[in-house]
């Protein structure tokens, strides 16, 4: 789940947030972010920056209006393309296409992230050809085809290393060691993951006990799992991070039907369910079926 937010942070550096309180603080960001930058947008003349301005723009309806988002998106795409900022054409088709993926459209998304990958290529613009690989494996890894995944994940961590982009790469392995994980192959999940464990500063450290728990889960180290998780429930909590508590609660109720203690199983499953009802995402089908098990 960590990937429906990955593409905001590379951008801005500012993360998703979904428990009740804080949605009406991102949301409150994001609208004086958008006030200031229409402002802006009445006095810059300069095409180049109303094209970055644009972008900001419908960047931040993302989280707001997705019709928005998506008006201003196309708005700075058929200025880029008006004036042949090959950079702008790039990165705003990889805007639109990551907004079509939120609506489900991914078949759309894919086309246009090859297309923007061919228009970055042709210019040299290697931070979105990087952009566009990264969006590309979060298209698979919603169709949970893992390997392909992981396949674009390498190549935009080559890029990023190539030209020394740290919070990029750090993003990279992190989500590398997520998708190992996924196809039980935890000796490379356990190198992408414990790498971006040794930064200080790294992004959504919660995640990454959550990573470095499931391994521990599927390598039957129980009590080392549980503490990860503990330790990411706990940082969760603190940054009020309802989505990845979530799914933590989720990880440890399933822990905790291996090792047949129902009763925990079920507080964990419910938890579970209360942090994702204060998430404005769709409920999700694994949440029940966690639940069903620990009652059974």
């Amino acid at each position: 789940m960590f990937k429906r937010y990955l593409h905001i942070i590379f951008l801005i550096g500012l993360p998703v947030i979904c428990s009740s309180q804080n949605i009406q603080l991102a949301d409150s960001t994001n609208s004086v972010e958008i006030n200031y930058l229409k402002k802006q947008l009445l006095t810059v003349k300069n095409d180049s920056l109303r094209v970055r301005v644009i972008q900001g723009i419908g960047f931040h309806y993302e989280v707001l209006n997705l019709d928005s988002s998506l008006k201003y998106t196309q708005m700075g795409l058929a200025l880029a393309r008006e004036h042949r900022y090959a950079w702008g054409e790039a990165a705003l088709m990889i805007d639109l296409a990551t907004i079509l993926r939120e609506q489900g459209k991914l078949a759309g998304s894919m086309d246009i992230l090859l297309k923007s990958i061919e228009i970055a290529k042709a210019n040299n613009v290697n931070f979105e050809i990087a952009r566009a690989n990264r969006r590309l494996s979060d298209i698979y890894m919603d169709l949970e085809n893992f390997p392909k995944a992981i396949g674009y994940l390498l190549e935009a961590l080559k890029i990023d290393k190539e030209n020394h982009r740290k919070k990029s790469v750090l993003i990279d392995e992190m989500t590398l060691g997520y998708a190992y994980e996924k196809i039980n192959k935890l000796d490379s999940a356990s190198f992408y993951i414990n790498t971006v464990f040794q930064e200080p500063d790294v992004f959504k450290k919660q995640y990454v006990y959550q990573v470095m728990g499931n391994i521990q889960l599927k390598k039957g180290n129980y009590n080392e799992a549980t503490n990860f998780f503990r330790e990411g429930l706990s940082i969760s909590e603190n940054d009020n991070d309802r989505l990845t508590a979530s799914g933590i609660c989720a990880d440890m109720s399933t822990l905790f039907i291996k090792l047949n203690i129902r009763d925990l199983a079920i507080l964990y499953a419910l938890k579970g369910f209360e942090y994702r009802s204060k998430c404005h995402l769709k409920e999700e089908p694994w949440l029940m079926v966690i639940y069903l098990q620990s009652c059974t």
